[in-house]
């Protein structure tokens, strides 16, 4: 019996990190809604509360410098080795 780590994914386990440590990061703690992942036949969704902060989409696309909403959880999730 394979372990959890040793299954192939369809998804790298890296990228579904990052994708969890930047909604946890950038998640609005005001709003009661939660962080919401869908997983579909052919994509993979992420919805959490809080819209973009001084980024558009475009912008995001580009080289650009992080705002992160929740400081003090960025820290912490930077000095665990997620960030």
């Amino acid at each position: 019996m394979l372990g959890f780590w040793d299954q192939e994914f369809e998804y790298p386990p890296a990228a579904l990190r990052e994708i969890l440590v930047n909604a946890i990061a950038h998640r609005d703690y005001s709003s009661p809604s939660p962080i919401y992942v869908r997983i579909h036949d052919d994509r993979l969704e992420v919805e959490n509360p809080g819209g973009l902060l001084e980024l558009g989409v475009e912008e995001l696309k580009k080289p650009h410098r992080s705002v992160v909403r929740n400081p003090k959880i960025g820290e912490v999730l930077y000095y665990l080795g997620y960030v």
